[in-house]
């Protein structure tokens, strides 16, 4: 299934190891971790992942807990401001709202951008669930 992902995208890797985590879910489900044989061949893939977008079918780094759950806060804010019709990109834990970018941050569970201004409304999505 791996081989066939990279063919789909346009990728040359050479897999290294493939290691199943969690449970299978359906006939070809479940998230694979792949061990490749350099770090360019990673970054050829991750440019090239935008090729799967609208399938079912996802890229992602192996990310800690921590990482993982930033990720998912940065990206509930996106959904919300997506709503509002602004103009919104994610890269490498940051976020892009309307031509200004923010960061999260641990310490203070909000967004703040370079200048350490905390933008408030971020509160709300980024809240726990309980």
């Amino acid at each position: 299934m791996v081989v066939k992902v990279l063919e789909e995208i346009g990728a040359k890797a050479r897999i290294e190891e493939v290691r199943r985590v969690g449970r299978k879910y359906g006939k070809e489900g479940g998230m694979v971790v792949v061990k490749l044989g350099s770090r360019e061949q990673k970054r050829e893939i991750m440019e090239k992942k935008k090729g799967l977008k609208g399938k079912k079918i996802r890229i992602e780094d192996d990310l800690t807990w921590k990482e993982r759950k930033i990720r998912w806060k940065i990206r509930e804010i996106a959904k919300e401001e997506r709503r509002k019709s602004g103009r919104v990109w994610i890269e490498y834990g940051k976020i892009r709202i309307n031509e200004c970018w923010w960061k999260w941050d641990e310490d203070v569970g909000k967004l703040t951008n370079w200048k350490g201004e905390v933008r408030e409304e971020s509160a709300r999505v980024g809240e726990e669930r309980g």
